[in-house]
């Protein structure tokens, strides 16, 4: 409850007249504390309603013509940048408030307030007067930064012709007048760094990262082949892609039809949201255009990329659409270069990262999946008992036929080797095994380990001074980490980086959903108390059990995978080449840390290396496959 003094005791309703409350008989009150939705700490989010109350008695009330007005000021700040945000209230000229016979009578104006978009600076809300009662008024505002955090007290605001407002210093006797505590809550609040335009890019990469979770995917799939009902964004994009990819998607074999279905489900379930990735980035996006005047908006990273090739064109006819058109004249043929940059590649980024697969492969879940395709060829495992002799799939079942296809289209799928190269060439990581033995790789990213766990201890540090609301935590150290890390994985960004990682994703969200088939609970003994939040987490876990193969929860495994997904791809695409405010990676490490902390504790899990550490260790820079091949053998000498 704040209460406040009228310098000037004179309240205009409009040019011709106004009210003098010379002899208003109680001190005017305006409470701004009852926040409804955070009334503990007032931090006021989007969404969120401040509901304001301006009452006082009226006794012996006159008018006055002296012209003047009065306007209230409540103060909002944004943590993100510490701006000040005025939002300004006065009473509405056009509506005369009643001061009923001036006879001692309540007065009470009310204002509900829907906080959305302070940060366009000073916005007038008008509190309306009511000719018989007192009303409340509904005004929305519209948002653009969340959250903020609202002063207690009104600014002072000084014009010519303007009552001036000055904070009351009898707000303990006012609070005992109504009957309100009077001791005041103390607190220290942290020190916000400025906002930066780059949130945009994080919150894209992030609703991106998570469109394409396996959850999503479960549902999509159910969707279409179980007639469930449940709603999916981009269902018109998804029917055209799924009609184009039936037409060419072809598998020379009898009888695979089932399998093919899945596969053209699988890819256009992730062609189409990485389409619909790119978010709300008006603001920061820059402008483009090459020769022919084509001009586009693309992410500052890939702006940098592109003056570097500020002599090519744009090529936006694809080779498969030249095609279509040379034979069917009907559809018109564009008249396009044949060599330039890919436009809507450079428009669209493909938020997907590698490292998601690898620390998939790591649970082994593809291992896993790979002994069912051989058991169900009725090949025996090694050893002198298969752990799946009781894996006996009956024809009549759905699962019986997926398998038959999957098996026939192994040779169409990425080879175990294959994607080993790739992550060495992304990250320099490798896998370990007979499979992946003698690997000659040709430009590793030997770096990558070292960098970047330096960065993830950094920001533990950071967490530290930030969580201390005595100490401003420096986001320096973070900046030049991050553009270490930004500037080795773009060196990894050239030859299969382009389509490998989608294609990765294709298969393992297509073993994941043949796990999470429900046949599978007759042939592998899954524990059903244990709360796996992915259905085919159980499947993999058991069959961990069965091989003798990690006792790590698979959980852990896929929360490396994605959430170092999401890290590494706001380092990827940040231009963080270009900046030297510390304030920007400061607020990286603030909007990433549920992903960073998990991201460590789940390391820790997998590996039993501590990247928090602040004991003055070395930061651990050794392959995560040397650390899980020495916890298996740990686990086997502990047995």
């Amino acid at each position: 409850m704040a209460t406040v003094n009228f310098v000037n005791p004179v309240f205009n309703r409009s040019g011709n007249h106004s009210f003098d409350f010379s002899a208003i008989s109680e001190t005017p009150v305006i409470d701004v504390g009852k926040v409804l939705n955070n009334p503990k700490d007032r931090l006021v989010k989007v969404g969120d309603i401040i509901y304001l109350t301006i009452s006082f008695r009226a006794d012996n009330v006159s008018k006055s013509t002296n012209g003047q007005h009065l306007p209230s000021f409540f103060v909002f700040y944004s943590p993100a940048d510490d701006k000040e945000l005025k939002v300004k209230y006065i009473f509405d000229a056009a509506s005369p408030i009643l001061i009923p016979n001036g006879e001692g009578d309540d007065v009470i104006l009310e204002c509900l307030l829907d906080l959305a978009d302070l940060a366009s600076g000073e916005k007038v809300i008008q509190l309306r007067g009511f000719d018989k009662e007192p009303g409340k008024i509904r005004e929305v505002l519209l948002a653009e930064s969340d959250p903020f955090y609202v002063q207690q007290s009104l600014a002072e605001f000084m014009q010519p012709n303007i009552a001036n407002q000055g904070i009351s210093d009898e707000t303990g006797l006012n609070r005992d007048r109504i009957n309100n505590p009077t001791y005041f809550p103390v607190g220290l609040q942290p020190v916000n760094p400025l906002y930066t335009k780059d949130v945009k890019l994080w919150e894209a990469i992030r609703d991106a990262t998570e469109a394409l979770s396996f959850r999503n995917y479960y549902d999509f799939m159910n969707v279409i082949f179980c007639g469930e009902d449940i709603p999916i964004d981009h269902e018109s994009q998804f029917q055209k892609e799924l009609k184009r990819l039936k037409k060419r998607r072809k598998l020379p074999f009898n009888d695979t039809d089932a399998y093919r279905s899945i596969k053209i489900a699988t890819e256009a379930f992730v062609m189409v949201n990485l389409a619909n990735s790119t978010g709300d980035l008006s603001g920061y996006l820059q402008t483009v255009s090459d020769s022919n005047g084509e001009v586009l908006q693309i992410i500052p990273y890939l702006a940098i990329i592109r003056n570097k090739l500020s002599d090519i064109d744009f090529k936006s006819t694809s080779f498969e659409d030249a095609l279509s058109n040379f034979i069917d004249s009907s559809n018109g043929r564009v008249a396009d270069t044949c060599f330039g940059i890919i436009s809507e590649r450079i428009q669209q980024p493909i938020y997907l990262e590698l490292i998601w697969s690898y620390w998939h492969e790591e649970s082994m879940m593809v291992q896993g999946v790979n002994t069912i395709a051989r058991r169900f060829q009725n090949i025996k495992g090694e050893g002198a008992v298969d752990p799946l002799a009781n894996l006996e799939v009956g024809p009549l079942r759905p699962l019986s036929n997926l398998m038959w296809g999957y098996i026939q289209d192994e040779q169409h799928r990425l080879t175990v080797r294959r994607r080993a190269y790739e992550y060495d060439h992304h990250y320099g990581i490798t896998l370990q095994g007979k499979a992946v033995s003698n690997m000659r790789t040709a430009d590793s990213r030997s770096k990558f380990i070292e960098a970047f766990h330096m960065l993830m201890n950094l920001c533990m540090k950071f967490y530290r001074q930030y969580d201390d609301t005595t100490v401003v935590a420096d986001g320096f150290p973070i900046m030049n980490a991050l553009k270490e890390v930004h500037m080795i994985l773009s060196e990894g960004a050239h030859n299969q980086y382009g389509d490998l990682p989608s294609t990765a994703r294709i298969e393992m969200l297509m073993q994941q959903y043949l796990l999470a088939r429900p046949e599978f609970r007759e042939f592998l003994p899954t524990r059903q108390m244990v709360p796996y939040p992915e259905a085919w987490m159980d499947r993999a876990a058991v069959l961990n059990q069965l091989h003798g193969w990690t006792k790590t929860s698979v959980l852990h495994f896929r929360d490396l995978g994605v959430f170092g997904e999401q890290i590494l791809l706001s380092i990827r695409f940040g231009a963080w080449s270009t900046v030297f405010n510390r304030d920007q990676a400061a607020n990286w490490a603030i909007f990433w840390r549920p992903q960073i902390q998990n991201y460590m504790h789940a390391y820790r899990a997998v590996t039993g290396v501590d990247l928090t550490r602040e004991d003055g260790a070395v930061i651990d820079a050794q392959q995560p496959s040397t650390h899980l091949l020495r916890r298996l053998k740990e686990q086997k000498t502990a047995r």
